[in-house]
């Protein structure tokens, strides 16, 4: 499953429009619709906030997602 898929799945299961969730993230409706056809991706930021307002940890976010690779990336420690 990509993630895409994974995000359009939880928005429908959750009963969320477009419209909430691009509110509740402050982003725009084109973005989470580029997430959801895999066009593309969330940042880290955007995927705590996800994974805050859907209320679901990150590794079952993330889990058995094929299309995720976080190799190139750098984590900010505070």
């Amino acid at each position: 499953m990509t993630l895409g898929t994974k995000l359009r799945n939880l928005r429908i299961v959750k009963n969320k429009s477009l419209d909430s969730v691009s509110i509740k993230l402050n982003v725009s409706k084109t973005a989470i619709g580029k997430w959801e056809s895999d066009r593309a991706k969330p940042s880290i930021d955007s995927l705590m906030k996800i994974c805050d307002y859907y209320e679901i940890e990150l590794y079952k976010l993330l889990e058995n997602v094929e299309n995720v690779n976080f190799g190139n990336t750098k984590f900010k420690v505070n």
